[in-house]
């Protein structure tokens, strides 16, 4: 998956979508969509969470809901109301969570985190008396991070025209002594804003539109965070076990020769966690056509105490974590290879409107923060005077 980090190729990316859904219109009477005869009518409770050695509610949380029926059209999420959530470890210490939007749950201390060679177990429980526990899971120790960098790569078409110019974020790491281990891989890009909200004004005597932007009201600055949304990248050392490991993590665009930054995550987890992935990443790569293997449920390492032929979804782990935040050079190619970034058509052009303009009125906008947007800048981001 690629990481796209300029705006012109979000607005491509519109245009692209556009011409795609006009494309179905005139084809959608001739598809008849496949079936795959599952039970329509069983929602299943989903609960899903983990506990890291880092603070904050992106790295220790719980997520209860339920699973919608197959062809239901209802968007809203549906999840149970005033659960008791909490965590034990293998000493006897509690945590509390409290609920948030959702059904998210949050650690009741802001401050706690994991602690190395731990078990935790989960437990959630109903105004009903429904008692739900997970097995326990031990935080185990993880590899730092060694190196990460970029390999220059090149797209061409069948007559042999440069379609694309990319690169490949590389991660290599020292794997321990100690057999077994098991990885799980993540990462985030920021990217620093000079506004919190963007305005389109049409003007009322016609002519082209107008962008209007408004600076951030409670912060000096904000943050835009762009995450692999459905990734699913997990490792074992069988056979380089205490060698080095390297992975191809992502793909980034060579559109700038600016700096590129990322925060990576290296996971240590359980076999469990290990297999459970194993299993959800072929699931999805097997669901492409009709006759692929049709959707199967996956069972996780959550019971129901009092019930335990219940169903239930999810997974919860226990993740020891190694972090390290990059810059990467994307300039190398055009300073030694001589090779421009690859250029995205100006789609500004295709939708006539002008550069960026002050509102009409002195006004702010608040920094909301979200998974996709924070005013707290990143570990290691070098802030940018705008």
């Amino acid at each position: 998956m690629k990481i796209i980090d300029t705006n012109t190729n979000m607005i491509k990316k519109v245009i692209y979508l556009f011409i795609f859904y006009i494309f179905l219109i005139g084809v959608n009477a001739c598809i008849t969509p496949f079936d795959p005869n599952l039970d329509q009518g069983i929602s299943n409770l989903v609960i899903e969470g983990q506990i890291s050695n880092l603070v904050g509610e992106d790295n220790t949380h719980v997520k209860v809901t339920y699973s919608s029926p197959f062809s239901n059209e209802n968007k809203d999420i549906n999840f149970p109301k005033n659960l008791k959530v909490y965590l034990v470890d293998n000493l006897g210490n509690k945590e509390l969570f409290v609920g948030g939007q959702l059904g998210n749950y949050s650690p009741q201390n802001q401050g706690f985190k994991g602690i190395l060679n731990r078990s935790y177990t989960l437990h959630v429980e109903t105004p009903e008396g429904k008692k739900y526990a997970s097995k326990s899971e031990l935080m185990k120790p993880v590899a730092p991070i060694d190196t990460v960098y970029l390999e220059y790569k090149e797209k061409f078409d069948i007559d042999g025209a440069n379609i694309d110019r990319y690169f490949d974020v590389i991660v290599e790491t020292n794997d321990l002594a100690t057999q077994g281990d098991l990885y799980k891989w993540d990462y985030l890009h920021f990217e620093q804003l000079n506004t919190c909200k963007v305005e389109l004004k049409i003007p009322l005597g016609g002519g082209p539109a107008i962008r209007l932007k408004f600076p951030c009201c409670d912060s000096p600055y904000c943050y835009d965070i762009y995450r692999c949304i459905g990734c699913i990248d997990v490792g074992s050392d069988n056979l380089v076990n205490g060698k080095k490991i390297k992975f191809v993590l992502t793909q980034i665009n060579y559109d700038e020769i600016s700096p590129f930054y990322l925060l990576i995550n290296q996971g240590s987890i359980s076999r469990e966690n290990y297999k459970y992935w194993q299993l959800v990443k072929t699931q999805v790569q097997n669901s492409g056509g009709i006759f692929d293997t049709p959707p199967a449920v996956i069972v996780g390492n959550i019971s129901n105490l009092n019930d335990p032929k219940e169903q239930v979804l999810g997974f919860f782990s226990a993740i020891n974590v190694s972090q390290k935040a990059v810059y990467l050079d994307r300039s190398f190619p055009y300073k030694i290879l001589k090779k421009q970034p690859f250029q995205f058509s100006k789609a500004n052009k295709f939708f006539d409107i002008r550069p960026y303009e002050a509102p009409d009125q002195p006004a702010c906008a608040p920094c909301l923060e979200s998974r996709f947007r924070t005013k707290y800048a990143p570990l290691g981001y070098n802030v940018k005077n705008f």
